[in-house]
């Protein structure tokens, strides 16, 4: 069931992705009661593989993964159930 969730929530955490605002006729952006566009939804994309950044990106989610699993097996080692 947990991982249902993080599979639906991927579409809002997805890294690449493009802003689409809402325009009117005229195609002029339209804005709310505070003057700041209007967002309609996002563009999502493939990242360039030949890209430094997209590297980066994926370097730190698979550290993320990294840390997040020794913290689990120092859990385990400190806490034996």
């Amino acid at each position: 069931m947990i991982i249902g969730f993080i599979t639906g929530s991927l579409g809002v955490v997805w890294p690449w992705k493009k802003e689409i605002y809402t325009t009117d006729i005229a195609g002029n952006y339209m804005t709310d009661a505070s003057g700041n566009p209007i967002l309609e939804n996002y563009s999502r994309y493939w990242p360039d593989l030949t890209a430094l950044h997209t590297w980066l990106a994926i370097g730190l989610i698979f550290a993320g993964f990294l840390i997040v699993y020794l913290i689990d097996k120092y859990g385990q080692q400190a806490n034996p159930a």
